[in-house]
């Protein structure tokens, strides 16, 4: 008898669309987890876009060392939150936006290890965005100066990942775009260090201390 009323609920359920209670948790914490991760992207993008504002005149250090910091004790799926943000804001059609994002792509590049470097190639193929602005047509979406900027971050950047080596071979052989002529120190942007230390700099720092103590 339980068991034939059992499935008479569970018939009558199915038809109205009603959910089992184990079923209803599993809905509530999937819809809690979809919110926080879009309140996640969210705080992101404002926090990139505030970095890379086309208000700022220059580069604004205390806003991108925020990001650097943010990337840094993040967990990996905000990390890639980041590239993801960088990837999107780099396609504004402005050259001074574009600028003020390489920028700040730069700076974490250098400051945030190889892990989130990784994000860069996949999912964002950052490379092929940045081919894709110096081949274009658009003229006051790719400056002169933004070309130069990102020809010389590519020369920088081509050790990081295959995907800034591929940039350069298509630019230069496919394109036949010409890169400055020093391939070795490109440095064109000077950035200061960052206040939380990164995976690498803490492995360094427990090997030194550890060849101290011998």
């Amino acid at each position: 008898r339980r068991q034939r009323a059992r499935a008479t609920m569970e018939r009558l359920r199915s038809y109205f669309g009603y959910k089992t209670i184990q079923d209803a948790n599993l809905c509530a914490k999937d819809a809690v987890s979809g919110a926080e991760a879009r309140e996640d992207d969210s705080y992101v993008s404002e926090m990139v876009g505030r970095a890379t504002c086309d208000m700022l005149m220059h580069a604004d250090w205390a806003l991108n060392m925020e990001v650097v910091d943010f990337v840094n004790r993040s967990e990996a799926k905000l990390k890639e939150s980041v590239a993801r943000a960088l990837s999107e804001r780099l396609k504004y059609g402005d050259s001074h936006v574009r600028s003020l994002t390489l920028t700040l792509t730069d700076t974490c590049v250098k400051n945030c290890g190889k892990d989130f470097q990784a994000y860069l190639t996949h999912p964002t193929y950052f490379g092929k965005t940045l081919v894709n602005i110096v081949t274009g047509k658009d003229s006051a979406g790719c400056s002169e100066d933004l070309k130069n900027q990102i020809l010389a971050l590519i020369l920088d950047w081509k050790n990081v990942s295959p995907d800034f080596q591929d940039a350069f071979r298509t630019l230069k052989f496919t394109h036949n775009v010409s890169f400055p002529r020093s391939e070795s120190g490109c440095v064109p942007i000077s950035t200061p260090p960052a206040r939380y230390a990164t995976k690498e700099s803490r492995e360094e720092e427990a090997t030194q201390a550890a060849i101290a103590a011998i």
